[in-house]
């Protein structure tokens, strides 16, 4: 087993469990949506937090051409699915350990601080582990990149300290309509994807 292979096993164990305890979320919502008040904003974050995984479980990848394998790396990896996990675990906490939630509207905006500060800081770890991958890799993302990844920062840290519901609406649908068109343009770029080279033909 190659050093990325290994070193990926965890960070794919952690993602997964996120994705798991979201997608139960989501099953929740579904099962009790007659007997608890759905809110269609939270549930879309649940939505958007599943593609951003998505998203990130595919751009790991990319550190498969690293020939160089530190602590530090290993740890660094396992940052942010550590983090998104954590935002999973906020936007459905475990119905065990807490009081039964009545309103989503209500425990979204309680705890939307939380939320969002742990969203926004997953963007400069994405800088940075561009940057990790070298310089020329950082260059060849283009100036959207850093403008995108700096927007949804501060967009992130307004979203942390407002309750204003048409902005968090506005935010939830921007960002999953943003990242369904990036995964769609990695789909046609991407050299090794599937169906890529047809559709590069095209």
């Amino acid at each position: 087993m190659d050093p990325f292979s290994y070193i990926i096993v965890l960070t794919s164990i952690v993602l997964g469990l996120g994705v798991t305890r979201t997608v139960g979320g989501l099953g929740h919502l579904l099962q009790t949506r007659k007997r608890r008040r759905v809110y269609w904003v939270h549930a879309l974050w649940m939505l958007n937090l599943l593609v951003v995984m998505a998203l990130m479980w595919f751009v790991a990848y990319r550190w498969r051409a690293n020939e160089r394998w530190t602590f530090f790396l290993f740890v660094w990896l396992i940052l942010t699915p550590t983090i998104l996990y954590l935002i999973s675990s906020l936007l459905f906490p475990d119905p065990d350990t807490v009081e039964p939630i009545s309103d989503w509207r209500v425990y979204f905006f309680d705890h939307n601080r939380e939320i969002f500060l742990l969203l926004a800081v997953l963007f400069p770890i994405d800088l940075i582990d561009t940057l990790l991958k070298g310089v020329e890799h950082f260059r060849a993302q283009g100036l959207l990149y850093p403008a995108t990844m700096a927007t949804w920062f501060v967009l992130s840290l307004i979203a942390a300290f407002t309750k204003n519901r048409r902005f968090h609406a506005t935010f939830a649908i921007v960002f999953m309509l943003w990242n369904l068109a990036f995964a769609g343009m990695m789909l046609i770029t991407a050299q090794d994807a599937l169906g890529a080279d047809m559709l590069r033909r095209r």
